[in-house]
């Protein structure tokens, strides 16, 4: 017997917060401008077969996510405080593993 298993998970995501060019903004109190991002990934990769067995197993995780917090600099900005501020939490869980049962 010949078993095997391929397990790919790709993410591409952008999160994106901003003031964008030669925008007016004015408040009297705090602006914030906040990108936040969250990213969770679970991947199993399970293999098994009976009698002689050969198996492979490959997991593979390729993530490339952006979170970006801007402010143009040609913006007019009119306030008592500016935060700008980006966060991003990834969390990933992977298992790969192979049961053969025994006789």
């Amino acid at each position: 017997m010949f078993g095997g298993t391929f397990d790919y998970y790709r993410n591409r995501g952008t999160t994106l917060a901003g003031i964008g060019a030669d925008a007016t903004v004015s408040t009297g109190g705090e602006l914030n401008v906040l990108a936040e991002a969250e990213d969770k990934a679970i991947t199993i990769s399970p293999a098994g077969g009976k009698g002689i067995n050969v198996s492979g197993i490959i997991g593979l995780n390729d993530i490339d996510t952006k979170t970006h917090a801007s402010v143009a600099n040609s913006a007019s900005i009119s306030a008592h405080s500016l935060t700008a501020d980006a966060g991003q939490t990834l969390s990933i869980w992977s298992a790969a593993g192979s049961i053969i049962p025994r006789r």
